[in-house]
């Protein structure tokens, strides 16, 4: 299936069927490990949507303890490129010939640098995925005010969210909260993301 952003988001606003998803099994894991196997791989490393969002983690674990070559999963403790740095540094210390224990630092050095800022125009999304409550999302919505939240890597989930009114405030409370975790001497691989719903242009 190949739909772009634009039209995801006009779907979402326009069709009544709204899209959801599934992790993947404890299959789906064991035949990725074998395809890997196929290619040549004598140990393979998994990295996971955060397990206290998905149960992709536990389906990884279990298994790797059926697989027949060893088997490292990681969690990567967020969503979205939280996940998608962590593997990226992953598959770049790989090819410079790095082992699988220092593959293994070089993920874990890049999640302890991340930080995820997520700026929201609808409440609508995160109420239908279950990370708010209905009673939330009607008073953020009677109110008119957008959550802005970070991701905890260390919990893997959502911090509280912080509220703004305005739209243009909303960059202001996420580069205040970028600028508050920058310590001297260390480095941050920053995500910042604005989820917008489609709108349907007036004629």
């Amino acid at each position: 299936m190949d739909l772009q952003p634009q039209a995801f988001y006009q779907r979402l606003q326009e069709d009544d069927r709204h899209p959801t998803t599934s992790q993947a099994g404890v299959g789906d894991f064991l035949d990725a490990i074998q395809q890997a196997m196929d290619r040549g791989a004598t140990e393979t490393l998994i990295l996971t949507v955060s397990s206290a969002m998905s149960g992709a983690y536990n389906m990884a674990s279990q298994a790797a303890a059926q697989a027949e070559i060893p088997v490292t999963v990681i969690d990567s403790k967020g969503p979205s490129m939280s996940l998608g740095w962590q593997v990226l540094a992953a598959a770049r210390a790989r090819d410079e010939g790095a082992g699988m224990e220092e593959i293994i630092e070089c993920v874990n050095q890049v999640r302890e640098s991340l930080v995820q800022v997520v700026a929201m125009e609808t409440l609508e999304y995160l109420e239908t995925g279950g990370r708010i409550g209905e009673a939330a999302k009607w008073v953020g919505t009677v109110l008119k005010v957008k959550p802005v939240v970070m991701i905890d890597h260390k919990k893997g989930w959502l911090h509280r969210p912080a509220w703004r009114e305005p739209k243009n405030q909303l960059w202001r409370l996420c580069l205040r909260n970028l600028k508050m975790r920058l310590v001297r001497e260390k480095y941050f691989i920053l995500q910042f993301c604005m989820v917008t719903p489609w709108k349907k242009r007036k004629n």
